[in-house]
């Protein structure tokens, strides 16, 4: 079956006017005076050590969850470069989608080992939507599931001056449900350090494919999915996060270390909209923003809601 693919559509009036809003507020932003960037420091370390204190209040009470990674909806994004992969027997893959990610986790054992030590199960969810595919029954394109089993280790247990660090190691699983061939899975092993210095928070996470048996037939259910999918995804990833007042800017950074330089950088601003939720405007733009597209570049961007942050 021959694919279209939807012509280039005209941006909302509302993102219009929404872009116009970061490029007017982003250079009062990001040129904060040292007073602020003092103010800066003492909010980051008081939000760092706050996120924990709310993770051992949720663990106090039963079957509650707190957030993993970052929970946002993004009601609209632009792709200008949609996927090729004939997922859902789609005739028309349109450029504008939404994007949405939802994670939390649950301490299986909250504190142990002089409260060094944290035992953990997590789940992150990561959907693109074809909302406004009409002429597809607006089907969602694509589904990602990442269960996650890790171990935490805080050698400071608190904050001892302007260094905070803790270290995970985990065994993660992510697949996208379908069935062969555009079945994708990996298993991995993986080790990730944490640091905040004053505003800046930093996280290297370096990990170790488990390795499978190839197909004997691309559409047997038995297999490796995707047996080249380190050159893509690499071997790892760096995150950086600088808080700026009320404002934080995040980058997330990976590469597969090999000569054709395949990787990706994800930019996030996000900003506060009321006490509960807050503004995000991202952009991606590599290999790997899903499964289905792993080998395939994106560059997308969006704006939404952030319903939960790394911190």
């Amino acid at each position: 079956m021959n694919r279209e693919y939807a012509k280039p559509a005209t941006l909302p009036i509302w993102l219009l006017f929404f872009w116009a809003f970061v490029f007017s507020a982003a250079p009062s932003v990001l040129m904060a005076s040292p007073e602020q960037d003092q103010e800066t420091d003492f909010d980051t370390e008081r939000a760092f050590s706050k996120r924990f204190a709310e993770e051992k209040t949720a663990a106090d009470m039963k079957y509650t969850f707190s957030s993993h990674k970052p929970s946002y909806i993004l009601p609209v994004t632009y792709n200008s470069t949609p996927s090729k992969q004939n997922v859902n027997n789609l005739s028309k893959v349109d450029y504008v989608e939404v994007k949405f990610q939802y994670s939390f986790k649950l301490h299986i054992i909250e504190s142990f080992w002089n409260d060094h030590f944290q035992w953990s199960f997590a789940y992150t969810n990561l959907s693109f939507w074809q909302l406004y595919n009409k002429s597809n029954s607006r089907p969602f394109r694509e589904t990602n599931h990442e269960p996650d089993l890790f171990l935490v280790y805080r050698p400071n247990g608190a904050i001892k001056a302007n260094l905070e660090t803790f270290y995970r190691f985990g065994l993660v699983h992510e697949s996208n449900g379908q069935n062969a061939p555009e079945s994708r899975s990996w298993n991995r092993i993986y080790a990730q350090g944490v640091f905040n210095v004053r505003a800046l928070v930093a996280a290297l996470k370096v990990w170790y494919r488990l390795p499978e048996d190839p197909k004997v037939n691309p559409t047997d259910s038995d297999g490796d999915d995707n047996p080249n999918i380190l050159e893509y995804m690499g071997f790892f990833e760096l995150q950086l996060m600088k808080k700026l007042g009320d404002h934080t800017l995040t980058a997330l950074l990976r590469n597969n270390g090999r000569e054709d330089n395949r990787g990706a950088i994800e930019v996030k601003w996000s900003f506060p909209l009321n006490e509960n939720y807050r503004g995000v405007v991202q952009y991606f733009n590599g290999y790997g923003e899903s499964l289905i597209d792993y080998n395939q570049p994106a560059s997308r961007i969006g704006a939404g809601v952030l319903i939960a942050d790394w911190l």
